[in-house]
């Protein structure tokens, strides 16, 4: 599921300022836009990682899925006006850095403290697995010219990962954080 939420992540997040500067030619406000951005991002990874000691993961997951979703939708429409093009930047930034720092905290919750390390660690991964297929799909996108391929493989994908998070349920993997429980007595 992660590694469908990176796509357009490790895609946007990397040639924003290409894509922008096709329509907008306007590179001091670019520059302007990721450093808003990542701001952004800083904030949101902290605001969500606490908002799950409140809120349930699929209910924060779902909002930052639905918001990323519009962003990718509008994207290629946005890139025309300096203004919306800022805000969905921004919005995938934030929604990007939510995503990242919800699922260590997912994970150690669902595994406990000695199991969530290891599972975290195969996690990671998906951020390696995930460059390379946005890498692969770079390579048959052909033109460098042509964004709308690429945007329309994030909306997929990310359309995939919102499908799992709506299905999949990940109460059955709390059985897996007894493991902490039962070492913890050996102690």
């Amino acid at each position: 599921m992660v590694l469908m939420y990176l796509f357009y992540g490790f895609f946007f997040g990397t040639t924003y300022k290409i894509i922008g500067k096709n329509t907008i030619n306007d590179d001091h406000f670019l520059s302007i836009i990721g450093a808003v951005s990542l701001l952004t991002s800083g904030l949101c990874k902290f605001g969500f990682a606490v908002s799950l000691d409140y809120i349930p993961f699929k209910k924060s997951f779902g909002v930052v899925s639905f918001i990323y979703l519009l962003c990718v939708i509008f994207m290629l429409e946005a890139v025309k006006y300096k203004t919306s093009y800022f805000f969905i930047v921004v919005l995938s930034y934030c929604c990007d850095g939510a995503i990242s720092s919800m699922m260590p905290v997912l994970i150690f919750k669902t595994f406990g403290n000695y199991n969530g390390a290891r599972v975290y660690s195969y996690m990671y991964s998906v951020y390696f697995a995930s460059t390379m297929s946005f890498m692969i799909a770079m390579a048959f996108q052909g033109s460098s010219e042509n964004w709308n391929y690429l945007v329309y493989v994030s909306l997929i994908t990310t359309t995939i990962a919102i499908v799992l998070n709506l299905t999949l349920d990940n109460a059955p993997f709390k059985l897996e954080s007894t493991l902490d429980k039962e070492k913890e007595d050996q102690k």
